[in-house]
Formats: C-alpha cells, sequence, structure tokens
C-alpha cells in the first residue's frame, strides 16, 4: 500500500510540474509572483587568511594563518611566483587542514649551491598568495629577496694574523 501512495504522489507531482511547463508565459501587464520570487542561495563561508614574509639566511619564509568562520575541514594552497628572469622556478603548495583557525609555516630556498661550487641567488621580488579550495586568493604578499651579506671565512691562519 505504501508503494502505490508513493507512485501516485510521484505521479501527482510529474503531472503539475508538466502542467507548469505548459502554461502560456506570464505577460508584462500581468508580473508574474514566480518572477518576483528571489532565488534560494546557499552561502558558503570564506576563510580569511594573513600572510607575513621574512627572509632568513638562504630561505623565504611565509607565515600563514587561516582563519574560517564556522568549523570546517578545506585546504588552501601557498602559490610561490619567482623573479622574472631570476631562473628560479615557481611552484605551489597545497595544504589541507581541520577548524576554525590554522596556522602553517612554509619557506622556499632562495639561495643555494650548485655541484660546480657557484652559488645560486634567486633575487628579486617574490610574488606569495594563498588560495582557497576554489583557486580565490585569500591574501597576497611580495617580499624583496636579495643576496645574503657574504661570511668572511675563519681559518686558523686568518685567526692567528689577526691577533
Amino acid at each position: 500500500m505504501k508503494i502505490i501512495t508513493t507512485l501516485f504522489l510521484l505521479l501527482a507531482g510529474l503531472s503539475t510540474a508538466l502542467a507548469d511547463s505548459a502554461a502560456p508565459a506570464p505577460t508584462a501587464s500581468a508580473p508574474s509572483s514566480a518572477a518576483s520570487a528571489s532565488p534560494t542561495v546557499a552561502i558558503v563561508p570564506v576563510p580569511t587568511a594573513t600572510l607575513q614574509l621574512v627572509q632568513k639566511d638562504n630561505r623565504l619564509h611565509a607565515y600563514v594563518v587561516v582563519e574560517s568562520p564556522v568549523q570546517t575541514e578545506s585546504s588552501v594552497s601557498i602559490q610561490w611566483t619567482a623573479p622574472a628572469h631570476s631562473g628560479c622556478m615557481s611552484s605551489t603548495f597545497p595544504l589541507t587542514y581541520r577548524g576554525k583557525l590554522y596556522h602553517t609555516h612554509a619557506y622556499r630556498t632562495v639561495v643555494f649551491g650548485l655541484p660546480s661550487n657557484k652559488t645560486r641567488v634567486c633575487s628579486g621580488t617574490w610574488q606569495v598568495a594563498v588560495l582557497d579550495a576554489q583557486g580565490n586568493v585569500l591574501v597576497s604578499n611580495t617580499a624583496v629577496v636579495t643576496a645574503p651579506a657574504p661570511v668572511a671565512a675563519t681559518t686558523p691562519a686568518a685567526a692567528a694574523s689577526a691577533q
């Protein structure tokens, strides 16, 4: 009996939907109540983020805080854009978080040694952005990377001559 009742209600709803679609369109002189009704929109809470960039020695550090208005599990990406003509690569790192408040720290090595005993410095303006799960920019910042000051070599002979 339940199946027949459910089937009847389903068919009744289908016939109503078909009758509504076959009805003539309302004229401009008589506005439809359906046209004046506003559509239902689901509001998705958007997280906010802060980003602080600091160069320490041979690394550019990004300190990120993501805050969500509700307890959630989502993801963000930290997108590093290397300076133009630096020869250094840009990259993106996805991170998953859970909760209302998420702290993370990431870094890029911007000064590194090459096998030929030369040093590569990715100097110039780095662009760092924090993206939400849909790819929208939550926050971005730039940092100008400079080569670190050379460290004076200390050898036993140099230390003895300094005395």
